[in-house]
C-alpha cells in the first residue's frame, strides 16, 4: 500500500469517533468493503490501530441499545 492509502485508512478510522452516526457507518462499510479485502489491508488496518475505535463504537452502540 502507498502513502495515499494509508492516509486514507487513518481517515477512514478517525470517522469511527464522529458523533455522527452516518459518518461512522460510513467509516465501517468502507473498512469492510474496501480497506480489510486483502492481508494487506488487515494488517495496515491493525498496525493504524484500528481495531480500539471500532471496539469503542460498538460498546457505545451496545450500551445505547441495552442501557
Amino acid at each position: 500500500m502507498d502513502t495515499k492509502e494509508d492516509e486514507r485508512i487513518v481517515y477512514v478510522i478517525s470517522k469511527l469517533s464522529s458523533s455522527n452516526p452516518e459518518k461512522v457507518l460510513s467509516g465501517l462499510i468502507e473498512i469492510r468493503t474496501r480497506i480489510i479485502k486483502s492481508r494487506e489491508g488487515i494488517e495496515k488496518f491493525l498496525e493504524r490501530g484500528g481495531i480500539e475505535p471500532v471496539i469503542k463504537q460498538l460498546t457505545k452502540t451496545n450500551q445505547e441499545n441495552h442501557g
